[in-house]
């Protein structure tokens, strides 16, 4: 408090003074209680609001250290929240009586007179935090009526921005393009640059028996050239018992 100006050595001192006067007999720390800390904060110089003081209480008072009761550095830390008493300029003080220049004599409320300056101090800080806390900001709706006018089209800004989105285009479907080849050829090892669609028709042509080598270690290629193998084996060995 001290670092930050907050208070002086003197109104330090008074703070303990207030504190040690209205601390309980058992010396474990000031009774929780709102009108002896409301007595207590008078004398250090200062007040707050009553409600804002039961709200503070409420979210401190778990990390007390002795149940029911405040100690001396947690009711400096309280007083951080208050404001200087003498600060504070409670409306209607001032009541204006007596007699007016003609022979009538000004209205008093009684209410306001007979009020203790005290409790106009915490009704009006009542006033002030419930205002502040309740201040959620003010909703503004503008008029959002369609105009008549057609609204400026930018063709030159929208057109440039068309061209560069295909350039870009362009330059993603290339590198697209040879990243999709260099995984075929990690796959497959070769990319053919267009598929084949007309089948190899040879294949299906029938072989020349003059061409087949008669030979146990081919294969016929077919049923029908398999017997006329057979069927020239057979003969052959016919004409040479003959002989």
């Amino acid at each position: 408090m001290l670092y930050y100006h907050i208070a002086s050595f003197e109104e330090l001192l008074n703070m303990r003074i207030a504190y040690q006067v209205h601390e309980a007999g058992d010396m474990k720390g000031m009774i929780l209680d709102n009108d002896t800390l409301l007595r207590a904060i008078k004398m250090c110089g200062r007040t707050i609001a009553p409600l804002k003081l039961q709200h503070r209480l409420k979210h401190m008072q778990d990390a007390f250290e002795e149940k029911g009761r405040i100690q001396l550095y947690e009711f400096l830390d309280l007083l951080l929240w208050c404001e200087l008493y003498d600060a504070i300029i409670v409306d209607g003080q001032d009541l204006e009586g007596g007699k007016e220049d003609v022979d009538f004599y000004k209205l008093v409320d009684f209410e306001d007179l007979l009020t203790p300056f005290d409790v106009k101090l915490a009704n009006q800080l009542n006033d002030k935090y419930l205002a502040e806390e309740w201040d959620f900001g003010k909703e503004i709706i503008v008029d959002r009526k369609l105009s008549r006018m057609d609204a400026p089209v930018k063709t030159e800004s929208r057109k440039e921005q068309v061209k560069r989105q295909k350039d870009h285009y362009q330059h993603l479907k290339s590198q697209v393009s040879e990243s999709q080849k260099s995984v075929y050829n990690a796959k497959a090892g070769y990319v053919r640059p267009r598929p084949i669609s007309a089948p190899d028709l040879t294949m299906y042509e029938k072989p020349d028996p003059s061409m087949i080598v008669a030979s146990r270690d081919v294969r016929p290629q077919s049923v029908y050239a398999h017997f006329d193998q057979l069927l020239k084996n057979r003969s052959a060995k016919e004409s040479a018992g003959s002989y």
